[in-house]
């Protein structure tokens, strides 16, 4: 029987310890300056912050997720300041003016966890959309084959690309008998069938 090697722990300092290596860390966050360096430093500080007691953890990861939010808002507003400058003469002091505040929504949007809309991409992915108004009023159609009531919403598989457990968007569907609905999935090809 094989043992399975399991990773060591980290020892916890002691109390002032903890707090001498915390000092020392958030002196060395606020001496970053781009995303790039606090990148580096993280990966170097991350096995020193495993050491640390819970609260110092915590005061070091609050003061680096504030230090990286400013950074990344201090370089949004830069860039786009940078831009607006190029293509605006005259008054920089309104493009900055104009460039703050999207800066600071850009730096929130940036730190809220988000969907890509795939669809507007330049190798698009469709879009599946789902309308539970919409499938009850197909459900309430009679079907397609032998006009029996009720019938189910048969998404049509064949008309968008596969995704993996995804259905097709709910704008496809067409209502089968429940005798119809099932005998079309065993079939297991929807366009001969």
């Amino acid at each position: 029987m094989r043992a399975t090697a399991k990773p060591a722990r980290t020892a916890v300092l002691s109390t002032e310890e903890s707090a001498v290596l915390r000092d020392r860390l958030l002196n060395e966050i606020t001496a970053l300056r781009s995303q790039d360096s606090a990148t580096i430093w993280a990966r170097q500080a991350l096995p020193l912050k495993n050491q640390l007691n819970e609260a110092d953890a915590n005061l070091v990861g609050q003061a680096f997720e504030k230090k990286i939010f400013e950074v990344v808002t201090s370089e949004t507003a830069a860039a786009i300041s940078d831009d607006s400058s190029a293509s605006v003469t005259g008054s920089s002091n309104l493009a900055f003016q104009e460039a703050a505040p999207a800066a600071n929504a850009a730096a929130q949007h940036q730190h809220q966890y988000r969907t890509i809309d795939k669809s507007v991409l330049t190798v698009s992915a469709p879009r599946r959309y789902r309308n539970k108004e919409h499938l009850r009023f197909v459900s309430q159609q009679p079907c397609l084959l032998c006009a029996r009531k009720p019938s189910d919403a048969h998404h049509l598989g064949f008309v968008q690309p596969r995704a993996l457990g995804r259905k097709p968007s709910d704008e496809f569907t067409v209502p089968l008998c429940r005798i119809h609905h099932r005998a079309l999935h065993r079939s297991r090809d929807e366009r001969a069938w």
